[in-house]
């Protein structure tokens, strides 16, 4: 069995761990029914990649090799619709605060940098089945920070800028 195959799944793992843990901090936090919900899915979906990287970990353990067939993309709650519902209720919506938008932004970054770990394990393998596994990650990653972005597109205020008129006249 390839150690570099165990420490990329401990990598993973911890990763997964650390992100679900800042999620519920941040979820905790927020007062915005919207940040909530993002928060709730993002947690969710670090608890399907926890479970699909530790089911590998102990068959890694037990045979020695990976699997032959790999685990497919959950079917997670969609985020479209939170967004459908958000927008159903414009007009009641409550804008996200500077924390809520800062927490989310960090939640953009934590899933960027999963989506390239995902992707530099991917290309480091050449056993097809590994590499799918890490790409269906990277894929999901990259959905999560979409999401995200959607999210805090929805909270921000809109800001409107105003080119500044100046005139010139000859008198």
């Amino acid at each position: 069995m390839s150690d570099n195959r165990i420490e990329g799944l401990k990598q993973a793992l911890k990763m997964e761990k650390d992100g679900k843990a800042y999620y519920e901090q941040a979820r905790n936090k927020t007062d915005n029914q919207m940040g909530k919900k993002i928060f709730d899915y993002l947690i969710r979906a670090e608890e399907s990649h926890i479970k699909k990287i530790k089911q590998l970990y102990e068959s890694l353990e037990q045979t020695g090799t990976w699997p032959g067939t790999i685990l497919r993309q959950d079917s997670e709650e969609r985020v479209d619709n939170i967004f459908a519902e958000a927008l159903g209720a414009l007009e009641k919506q409550v804008k996200g605060t500077t924390d809520d938008i800062e927490a989310l932004k960090l939640a953009a970054d934590l899933e960027t940098k999963g989506k390239k770990f995902y992707e530099s394990r991917a290309d480091a393998t050449d056993d097809p089945v590994e590499k799918k596994f890490y790409l269906l990650l990277a894929y999901e990653e990259s959905e999560h920070y979409i999401s995200i972005l959607d999210t805090i597109q929805f909270l921000e205020p809109v800001r409107v800028s105003v080119p500044r008129l100046t005139i010139e006249r000859e008198y």
